[in-house]
């Protein structure tokens, strides 16, 4: 709903997936979202660390039952993100406020 029905105050809208390259697999997060049946598609959003077929800005579409997360930012605020709150929650003082000033948005 809020990638096909966006409130006005939504910024961003995130896709983490996972990727597979023989036994490698990253779960990469997707921006620029289009929905497509079962299938969605997005620009990899953050750099891969051990794949090799895919980099940083690059348009793939996955089905629905590789998305293990999703994010919406809105009003400024996350919504969801479940693992980006686990990361951050595990994450140091001084890490948490580099996370915190890189992501440009507020985790309640």
């Amino acid at each position: 709903a809020r990638l096909e029905h966006p409130p006005k105050t939504q910024t961003r809208v995130l896709l983490k997936v996972r990727v597979q390259e023989g036994d490698v697999v990253e779960h990469l997060w997707l921006e620029n979202i289009r929905r497509s049946g079962e299938d969605f598609s997005g620009e990899i959003g953050n750099e891969p660390l051990s794949l090799v077929s895919v980099k940083l800005g690059d348009r793939i579409e996955v089905p629905l039952e590789r998305v293990s997360d999703w994010a919406v930012v809105d009003a400024g605020r996350l919504v969801g993100g479940t693992t980006l709150r686990l990361l951050r929650a595990r994450a140091s003082p001084s890490e948490r406020a580099a996370m915190d000033e890189e992501q440009g948005f507020i985790v309640d």
